[in-house]
């Protein structure tokens, strides 16, 4: 991990952190983390941050968490955590972001970058990608 991203998890747990200090001091341990109210309280207070913060910053700092969320699921053998925060809790790309997601994938014509557009235009899920054969792919017609 680089040190921007070491940053980014840094910022999003002490936001986290404090939001739980302030507003549920009794919560102590991990065991004792629920979706509602403390999760669903986090998120309304990012969605409600003076002055506002953009819907890129929030999707990071969910993405953090949820990823920060799931690891110590794993690690501390605490299921449930994984399950705190959904897909549906990112907020989504605005318009332009998502141009400027496709012109960045495009511009790196690499594996990771070409496998990424191709889920993006079929509407393929992640694990459907990965259990394709590498030479799955056929041209049946001029630019098809």
């Amino acid at each position: 991990m680089g040190n921007d991203s070491a940053r980014s998890y840094r910022r999003t747990v002490r936001h986290f952190l404090s939001y739980l200090g302030t507003q549920h001091p009794a919560v102590r341990s991990l065991d004792q983390l629920r979706r509602a109210p403390l999760i669903l309280g986090w998120l309304t207070l990012l969605r409600s941050h003076h002055p506002p913060l953009a819907s890129q910053t929030r999707a990071i700092h969910v993405m953090n968490l949820r990823r920060m969320l799931e690891e110590l699921a794993w690690t501390e053998q605490l299921p449930a955590l994984a399950h705190l925060l959904g897909r549906d809790d990112v907020p989504p790309l605005t318009a332009e972001q998502d141009k400027l997601v496709q012109q960045e994938l495009l511009r790196r014509n690499d594996l990771a970058s070409n496998t990424l557009l191709r889920l993006r235009h079929t509407g393929m899920r992640i694990g459907e990608c990965v259990r394709l054969a590498v030479d799955c792919l056929r041209t049946i017609g001029p630019r098809q």
